[in-house]
């Protein structure tokens, strides 16, 4: 098997049906390679559906190809027609409870006004004179950008922003960053904070002590959640903070997620207990 690099999804699909120049060779590296999806659960119902129709071509073609998930919901399994795929799961990994959820009502900042609950910010600079590895997520580049200035005190070494507008070259660098010094500084007992908003959730071995959240649908939050004492059994005081995004009329803000039924349920299945990851797989299938 030789290794293949394909950008997105339509390029194996165009490769497939002949859609662009050059197609025959495209789909001749296909047939030699083996395709990995990693978060498959991740894409959005257009891109599932072309997904669907991807691994019907795979199947027929006889491509070898590996679907990786946190959490699989079943609904995924369904209308992807997967049923038939041999599962491999990490049984004891999915027993593990690292982590306790707490739901807070009150909005973390809120949108337009950017006002920052006060006893959060004190919670978070006590939490650094502490010396934990701490992460806040936020759902828009705007409000991690606020937040992130409201830890002015805190000095440069010891925080990082991160979010999609940095270009590729500086967005790899502070991630490169985050990861040495959130590795680092755990072993050593020193705080760090990272403000970040959902390129946390994906491709970063890293983990904190403490993770504040604003509500995002529930495979989002078992992603966030993942870096979060990653890797052990117990949670040892290791929380999940997950606060209620509001507007400054007080309902609730989607952006960017947009669906409320889709919010209001996550919310409501939070429980405010030690959870592991199996709890979140369930919780993906009741949402």
């Amino acid at each position: 098997l030789k290794p293949v690099t394909v950008t997105t999804v339509d390029h194996i699909l165009y490769a497939c049906v002949h859609g662009f120049r050059q197609a025959d060779f495209a789909l001749g590296c296909l047939q030699t390679a083996a395709l990995v999806f990693d978060e498959v659960h991740y894409y959005d119902r257009k891109m599932l559906t072309e997904l669907k129709e991807l691994f019907k071509l795979l199947r027929n073609m006889h491509i070898p190809h590996l679907l990786m998930s946190g959490t699989l919901p079943q609904f995924l399994l369904k209308e992807g027609e997967l049923e038939e795929y041999r599962l491999v799961e990490d049984k004891q990994g999915m027993a593990f409870k690292p982590f306790v959820v707490e739901k807070r009502p009150k909005p973390l900042i809120v949108d337009k006004t950017w006002e920052i609950e006060e006893d959060f910010l004190e919670e978070v600079r006590e939490g650094h004179r502490k010396g934990l590895v701490q992460f806040i997520i936020l759902n828009t580049v705007r409000k991690a950008q606020e937040v992130y200035k409201a830890f002015q005190e805190i000095p440069q070494d010891e925080k990082e922003l991160l979010h999609s507008r940095f270009c590729y070259k500086h967005r790899r660098e502070k991630e490169r960053r985050a990861f040495e010094e959130v590795k680092e500084r755990r072993k050593l007992g020193k705080p760090f904070l990272l403000v970040s908003t959902q390129v946390i959730e994906v491709s970063l071995d890293i983990s904190s002590h403490r993770m504040f959240t604003e509500l995002a649908p529930t495979d989002a939050l078992g992603q966030r959640a993942g870096r979060l004492n990653r890797g052990s059994e117990f949670s040892n005081d290791h929380k999940l903070i997950v606060f209620l995004p509001k507007t400054p009329e007080g309902g609730l803000y989607l952006l960017p997620y947009q669906d409320q039924r889709l919010m209001e349920r996550t919310w409501k299945v939070l429980r405010e207990e030690a959870v592991s990851y199996k709890d979140i797989t369930l919780w993906c299938d009741q949402v």
